[in-house]
C-alpha cells in the first residue's frame, strides 16, 4: 500500500511540475512572441532590400554590358553630358564639331565648333534636324549671350570652294578651320583638349587628339550643340540667299534637293549659288553622264562607301536603324576593283577609354553580352563551320561550340582574362595576350582550320594587322568567322564603329579582310538574326562576315 501511495504521489507531483512547465511555456510564449514578430519582420525587411539592390546592380551592369549609349532625346537632362564627363577625367575641355549643308546641292558648307566651359546644359538640345527653329534660335542666342559658358567658332565653304575640292575635303578643312581656331581661345591656354566631330572621319591636320562619331549629334551633347550652331548659322546665310535669288525659293528648301527645288532648276537652270558639280546640277547643265564622272571628285570617293541602309524601324535599345532582310549580304563589294581603303586616318581606331585593356579586362566578366535566342543561334552558327583545328580570337569564357564538337576537333584560344580562358570547357589550351598592344599571333603558319572572332572585332585598334596575322596561321582552304551585333562597352569599341548601322559594320569588317592583305577569297556577309513574320528583326541582332583562304 505504502509503494502505491509513493507512486501516486509522485504521479501527482509530476502532474504538477508538468503543468506549471506548460503554463511557463505559454506565459513565456505570450511574451515573446511579439518580439519575435517584429524581429522576424525586420529580418525580412533587410533581406528584401538587399534582394532588391542587387538586381538592380545586376541590371545596371547588364544594361551597361549589353547597350550602347541612348540618344540624347530619350536621356535625362542630368545624364546629357555623359560622354563628356567619361573625357574630362583625363582632359580639361572637349570640343564638339558638326556641319550643316553637306548633302545640298546649293550654297555653302559650315562647320561649327563648341566646348563647355562650364558643365551646363540646356533641355532640348539633341541633333539640329530634330530640332524646330523656334529653339535652335534661342539656343543660338542663349550661347552668344554666355561667353562665359560657352566658346565657339565656325567656318565656310561656299559652292565654288565645294566645286574645286569636291564636299568631302571642302567639309575636312571647314572643320580643321573651327576646331583649330577655336583651340586658340585664351581660356584653353595650357589645357588638354579633346576633340569630337561628327561623322566617319576626323580631320588628319589637327593639332589636338580628336575622332569622329558617326551620328554623334545624336549622342555626344556637345557634337549635337554644334549642330545647332551651325545650321542656324547656314540659316542666315540661305535668308540672304533668299534675297538675292528670289526665283529659287531657297527659304524653303535651303538648297537641298526636294522636288519642289528640282522643279525650280528645271525650269530656270542653276543659278551662282548652286554647286556645279553635283548630279542634279550638271544634269541640268547639260553635261553628259561620263562628263559628269570624269568632273565630279566625290563620286570616285563614293565608291569606297558602303550603300546606307535604308530600314524605316530602329532598335530601341541603341536608336540605330535596323537592316531589312538583305541588306546585310548587299553591303560586300562583289568586285573589289574600284574600292578604295576606307581607313585613312588612326582616328577611326582611338576609343574613348584608352587605358590598357589589362586593367578593363583585369576581373573575369562570366556573361554574355547578348540575349539568350541571340546565343543560341550564334552556337548553331559556330558550331556547323567549325572544322579541324580551330582559333578562337578574343575567347572568353565559352567558345559557343556544342559540347560534341568539342571533343572532335583541337580547340585554341587567345583573350585577355586567364580565369575567363580556364573556365572555357572547350579550349585545349590558351593563350593569355593583348592583341591591341601586340597584334602578331604566337602560332605557326598555316596551322588552323577555322578561325573565330566572336563579338570582339568592334574592340581592336589595330584591326588590319590582326587580319592579316589571322591570314597568316590559317591554312590554305581554312575559313575566318567574325560575328558581331551591336550590343557593346561603349567606351571601349573604336571610333570608326560606334554610332554607325549594321550595314556599316558589316561592310567596316569585310574591309579589315579584303585590305589585310591576309589573302582572302570569297567575303560575304550572312544576316543571322531572328525575324518575325514581317521580316522585322526581333531581339538582338546577330551577324557574321566570314571569308576563305586562297
Amino acid at each position: 500500500m505504502r509503494a502505491s501511495h509513493d507512486r501516486k504521489a509522485a504521479v501527482t507531483a509530476y502532474s504538477l511540475v508538468k503543468n506549471k512547465d506548460t503554463s511557463l511555456r505559454l506565459r513565456y510564449v505570450a511574451n515573446t512572441f511579439p518580439r519575435q514578430l517584429l524581429i522576424f519582420f525586420f529580418l525580412y525587411a533587410i533581406t528584401s532590400t538587399i534582394l532588391q539592390v542587387a538586381t538592380a546592380l545586376a541590371n545596371h551592369s547588364s544594361r551597361q554590358n549589353r547597350q550602347k549609349l541612348r540618344p540624347l532625346s530619350q536621356r535625362r537632362l542630368k545624364d546629357l553630358l555623359q560622354i563628356e564627363q567619361d573625357l574630362w577625367k583625363t582632359y580639361s575641355y572637349i570640343i564638339g564639331s558638326d556641319d550643316s549643308g553637306g548633302g545640298c546641292i546649293a550654297g555653302p558648307i559650315v562647320t561649327a565648333s563648341v566646348c563647355l566651359l562650364q558643365p551646363v546644359t540646356l533641355p532640348g538640345v539633341a541633333d539640329s534636324k530634330l530640332v524646330n527653329s523656334e529653339l535652335r534660335q534661342q539656343v543660338y542666342q542663349h550661347v552668344c549671350d554666355n561667353p562665359q559658358t560657352y566658346a565657339w567658332t565656325y567656318a565656310i565653304r561656299d559652292n565654288q570652294q565645294i566645286d574645286v575640292l569636291g564636299v568631302h575635303a571642302a567639309c575636312m578643312s571647314a572643320f580643321t578651320e573651327s576646331i583649330q581656331t577655336l583651340a586658340t581661345h585664351e581660356a584653353f591656354q595650357e589645357k588638354s583638349l579633346y576633340s569630337i566631330v561628327d561623322g566617319k572621319r576626323s580631320p588628319a591636320q589637327l593639332v589636338i587628339p580628336s575622332r569622329p562619331w558617326t551620328q554623334g549629334d545624336q549622342c555626344v551633347y556637345t557634337v549635337a550643340l554644334a549642330s545647332i550652331l551651325a545650321r542656324v548659322v547656314r540659316d542666315q546665310l540661305v535668308q540672304q540667299a533668299a534675297a538675292t535669288f528670289p526665283d529659287y525659293a531657297f527659304a524653303e528648301h535651303g538648297g537641298y534637293p526636294t522636288s519642289h527645288h528640282l522643279n525650280i532648276l528645271n525650269q530656270l537652270g542653276p543659278c551662282a549659288w548652286h554647286r556645279t558639280t553635283t548630279k542634279p546640277v550638271q544634269a541640268r547643265l547639260g553635261l553628259s553622264r561620263q562628263q559628269f564622272l570624269n568632273g565630279a571628285l566625290f563620286v570616285s570617293l563614293s565608291l569606297s562607301l558602303p550603300q546606307r541602309s535604308e530600314a524605316t524601324y530602329m532598335d530601341k535599345k541603341t536608336g540605330i536603324s535596323f537592316p531589312e532582310k538583305g541588306e546585310i549580304a548587299a553591303a560586300i563589294p562583289q568586285d573589289w576593283i574600284n574600292v578604295e581603303n576606307p581607313f585613312s586616318s588612326s582616328s577611326d581606331f582611338q576609343r574613348l577609354d584608352s587605358k590598357p585593356d589589362e586593367q578593363f579586362y583585369q576581373i573575369p566578366r562570366f556573361v554574355e553580352h547578348i540575349d539568350e535566342a541571340a546565343v543560341q543561334r550564334l552556337t548553331s552558327y559556330v558550331s556547323s563551320v567549325a572544322k579541324g583545328n580551330i582559333l578562337d580570337l578574343c575567347s572568353s569564357w565559352t567558345s559557343h561550340l556544342d559540347p560534341t564538337i568539342t571533343k572532335a576537333v583541337r580547340v585554341v584560344g587567345l583573350g585577355m582574362n586567364a580565369q575567363e580562358l580556364k573556365a572555357n570547357p572547350s579550349l585545349s589550351d590558351y593563350t593569355v595576350q593583348d592583341l591591341n598592344q601586340k597584334p602578331t599571333l604566337p602560332y605557326a603558319d598555316a596551322t588552323f582550320d577555322t578561325v573565330l572572332c566572336q563579338l570582339s572585332i568592334d574592340y581592336l585598334t589595330q584591326p588590319l594587322q590582326v587580319c592579316q596575322e589571322i591570314g597568316r596561321v590559317i591554312k590554305s582552304g581554312g575559313t575566318v568567322h567574325i560575328l558581331f551585333s551591336n550590343r557593346l562597352f561603349l567606351q571601349k569599341a573604336v571610333a570608326i564603329w560606334t554610332g554607325a548601322d549594321d550595314v556599316d559594320h558589316a561592310y567596316t569588317v569585310a574591309c579589315y579582310l579584303h585590305f589585310s592583305q591576309g589573302g582572302f577569297k570569297s567575303i560575304q556577309a550572312i544576316d543571322l538574326s531572328a525575324r518575325d513574320r514581317n521580316e522585322k528583326i526581333t531581339g538582338d541582332p546577330l551577324y557574321v562576315v566570314t571569308a576563305r583562304k586562297g
